[in-house]
């Protein structure tokens, strides 16, 4: 039994996804202007129609709030708060064709994105123009503050 135990235990803390594997790119600051946020579709520096993970913070009432855009296989984008609705606010990597979240390690299918509830990341509507993405501030600080007040069970990571 002795001998039983640690095999059993490295093998299930082996079995989960490294944090350090997982393409978690740095926020890029953007600002709103008459209370949008415009991200373009594509610059020299990036393209959101990659299908990677890509992360935009934006300053609202003195705190960075992180918030995420990635391409679905069905080629639509979601934009959604890098926090979810149970965990604390750790935000999300990617590997593979999942968003994994980074508290709980738990993959997300990218295809599932934009569905609130569960694991997945909270939900922000935008409207994806023909050069750029325009996110209403007022929303994203909506639904930061009910993440920081508790209203979803993560809240913020003490």
């Amino acid at each position: 039994v002795i001998l039983f135990v640690p095999v059993i235990l490295v093998s299930w803390y082996g079995s989960g996804e490294d944090v350090s594997r997982l393409y978690n790119p740095a926020p890029k600051p953007v600002v709103s202007d008459k209370c949008v946020v415009m991200v373009p579709l594509a610059d020299p520096a990036m393209d959101l129609l990659n299908g990677k993970l890509h992360k935009f913070s934006i300053l609202i009432e003195g705190e960075n709030v992180v918030f995420l855009i990635i391409k679905r296989p069905d080629g639509k984008l979601s934009v959604c708060l890098d926090a979810c609705e149970i965990c604390p606010t750790v935000g999300y990597g990617q590997s593979g064709g999942d968003l994994v979240c980074i508290y709980c390690m738990t993959p997300i299918p990218v295809e599932t994105l934009g569905k609130p509830g569960g694991c997945n990341p909270i939900p922000l509507g935008a409207i994806v123009a023909e050069k750029d993405i325009v996110i209403d501030v007022n929303e994203i600080s909506r639904k930061w503050q009910d993440v920081k007040t508790g209203k979803t069970r993560g809240g913020l990571k003490e």
